[in-house]
């Protein structure tokens, strides 16, 4: 989703999210932010971004489809929305951490105690803990 982060930033959360959840991650041609969403150069409402994607890709009801975009997202709920359609912004220089965790989220697994899984809160673990993985 435009504006898209960094190509090295979205390979490595690719290959982080292929770890993590062992599911094969592919990176599809950005998706045009609506003009409705934009709330300034760097800030989309969530909802019109997230109705965009399920627009082009689908609704996710098959595949996990996750928006990924460098702009601020304001509003909407951050975990599910349209099926299984998920809007993450990621600033350039981020670690893929944070983006791990919230996929997990939207499969329904919490922060996790083992400083070794991915659903670590302080953590960039590359993997789900084996608890993690078996409720995912």
């Amino acid at each position: 989703m435009e504006p898209l982060p960094p190509k090295s930033l979205l390979d490595m959360l690719a290959e982080r999210l292929e770890r993590a959840f062992g599911q094969a991650v592919r990176i599809m041609d950005p998706v045009r932010t609506p003009v409705a969403s934009r709330l300034g150069a760097d800030r989309s409402a969530a909802e019109p971004v997230r109705a965009a994607i399920a627009a082009t890709w689908g609704c996710g009801c098959r595949d996990r489809l996750v928006g990924v975009t460098a702009a601020t997202l304001v509003g909407g709920n951050p975990a599910t929305g349209c099926g299984g359609v998920l809007v993450l912004s990621v600033q350039p220089g981020a670690e893929a951490g944070a983006p791990v965790r919230e996929v997990g989220r939207s499969l329904g697994l919490e922060d996790c105690n083992d400083p070794g899984c991915a659903m670590h809160p302080a953590g960039n673990a590359p993997g789900l803990c084996r608890a993690c993985r078996e409720r995912c």
